[in-house]
C-alpha cells in the first residue's frame, strides 16, 4: 500500500551498452564510443557494457564515471548476441544503445520491451536494421551518407 508522506524510490533505469569490437572498429573510433561510455556512466543509471564481436568477449556492470579501458575482440562482426535472451534476462535493461558501424548481420526483430538506439560509427555508417532509432557518432561533416539496411 502508499503510506501518506513517504516516497518509494524507484530503481534507477538500466541501459545496457553494446560495443561492436570487431576488426571494422577503428582505435580512434573506440575512443569515442569510450567517451560517450563516460559520458553515461556518469549519469543516475545503472549500466552494463558487453563487447561483441562474433560473440560476447567481455560484459558487466560499469561503475558511475567508469569506461572502457580495454577491449577485447577484433575479429568479424555479428550484432546478434547481445540481443540474445539470456544477456537481456540477465540485465533487464530498458534501453540497448549499441555503437557500431553496422557492419554484419542483426536481429531481424526487436527485442521486445526494450528500446534501442544504434549509434553508428565511422565515415560510411550502415543502418543494421529498419527497427530502433538511429543516431550518429561523427557530425555530417565528418562523414558521408548514412546507407539504409538492405
Amino acid at each position: 500500500g502508499v503510506v501518506a508522506g513517504r516516497r518509494t524510490r524507484r530503481e534507477r533505469p538500466v541501459v545496457l551498452i553494446a560495443v561492436d569490437t570487431s576488426a571494422s572498429m577503428s582505435a580512434h573510433e573506440l575512443k569515442l564510443v569510450a567517451c560517450e561510455v563516460t559520458a553515461l556512466t556518469a549519469r543516475q543509471l545503472r549500466v552494463a557494457c558487453v563487447q561483441c564481436d562474433t560473440e560476447i568477449r567481455r560484459e558487466g556492470w560499469l561503475a558511475s564515471g567508469e569506461t572502457l579501458t580495454r577491449v577485447v575482440g577484433r575479429g568479424g562482426t555479428d550484432l546478434r548476441p547481445p540481443f540474445g535472451p539470456e544477456v537481456l534476462r540477465r540485465y533487464d535493461p530498458s534501453l540497448v544503445v549499441y555503437f557500431t558501424d553496422g557492419e554484419g548481420p542483426a536481429p531481424e526483430s526487436a527485442p521486445a520491451g526494450v528500446d534501442v538506439l544504434w549509434v553508428l560509427t565511422g565515415i560510411s555508417p550502415v543502418v543494421p536494421v529498419r527497427w530502433g532509432r538511429v543516431a550518429c557518432l561523427k557530425p555530417r561533416g565528418q562523414r558521408q551518407r548514412v546507407r539504409p539496411p538492405s
